[in-house]
């Protein structure tokens, strides 16, 4: 049986990208439908311009939330 520690460890590192992958597959939908990058090159290029930031916001935002939790977790 795993000790806490690691079982923690092993929540917090699945648990964190799921939950921040599930919002950002449905906005990448949402954004698809809306733009439709597919019709033309510029559209493809505003498309590339959006998600770009948004991709490197949630990444950093999910490093933070598990490097937050790892170190609360080593803490104690």
């Amino acid at each position: 049986m795993l000790p806490l520690f690691a079982l923690q460890k092993l929540l917090l590192f699945l648990v964190v990208p799921i939950c921040i992958a599930i919002p950002f597959y449905y906005f990448n939908r949402w954004l698809i439908s809306k733009i439709r990058p597919a019709e033309n090159i510029t559209r493809m290029l505003m498309y590339y311009l959006v998600m770009l930031p948004v991709a490197f916001v949630l990444v950093t935002v999910c490093i933070y939330i598990i490097l937050r939790g790892y170190l609360w977790m080593k803490r104690d």
